[in-house]
């Protein structure tokens, strides 16, 4: 019998806010062997896990693996911001982004 690991999907919402680094802290911190997957722009991922001073390893998501979380790893499935962020600055172009990440964690 195989063991399936138990998937959460996250989330940054704004990307200007400090949902990029709570999601950095959160895979630092790991999840009880549960896959991580952060629907998002990997870019912002990685320069909140610079802010915040940790580090992961973030690997491309592959819906066909069910296996235990490597240590200190986050999935993604890629979704591109449609502006650059800055954090503490809104942009109007990215409020599209936020909704769709929402949207395909929804699907």
């Amino acid at each position: 019998m195989s063991t399936r690991a138990l998937r959460i999907a996250l989330s940054a919402g704004e990307p200007a806010g400090i949902g990029p680094e709570l999601i950095a802290r959160a895979i630092e911190r790991g999840a009880g062997g549960a896959q991580l997957i952060y629907v998002g722009d990997p870019i912002l991922l990685e320069a909140a896990s610079r802010v915040v001073r940790t580090s992961f390893k973030i690997e491309r998501f592959d819906a066909s693996y069910f296996g235990p979380m490597a240590p200190a790893t986050v999935y993604f499935v890629p979704q591109k911001l449609a502006q650059a962020n800055e954090f503490g600055f809104l942009r109007l172009g990215n409020a599209h982004y936020v909704l769709s990440v929402l949207q395909r964690i929804a699907a």
